[in-house]
């Protein structure tokens, strides 16, 4: 991890790639907007970055939706104010047979982190 860390990159073997990541993906980035701190705030996918203080009003807010056939994804991310030093805070939901967010799935969650 050492290593991963000092060069900003992790080796993955090629199997567990071919098993865990489809060889095409074809989505599409429908939007790409600003949005309010009042529409984060309002938003269950950024609960656990506004309660640990990650996120403030002080940060830009942009909102990414992007499809793929029935799926969407929301990306609803954080630029701070002292951005490239802090990196930008990026909250996931997930509309596919309902809303879900990092809270109700394992692999949201991972992703995120």
């Amino acid at each position: 991890m050492d290593i991963a860390s000092s060069r900003s990159c992790i080796a993955i073997p090629g199997e567990l790639l071919r098993h865990h990541f489809p060889g095409k993906v074809c989505s599409e980035l429908r939007s790409w907007r600003p949005i309010t701190w009042a529409d984060y705030e309002a938003s269950p996918a950024t609960q656990h970055f506004r309660e640990a203080q990650l996120v403030t009003s002080q940060h830009l807010f942009f909102l990414a939706v992007l499809e793929r056939k029935q799926v969407v994804l929301e990306a609803q991310v954080a630029v701070a104010p002292d951005h490239p030093s802090t990196v930008p805070v990026v909250a996931l939901a997930l509309r596919w047979e309902g809303l879900h967010h990092a809270d109700d799935i394992p692999q949201l969650r991972v992703s995120v982190s």
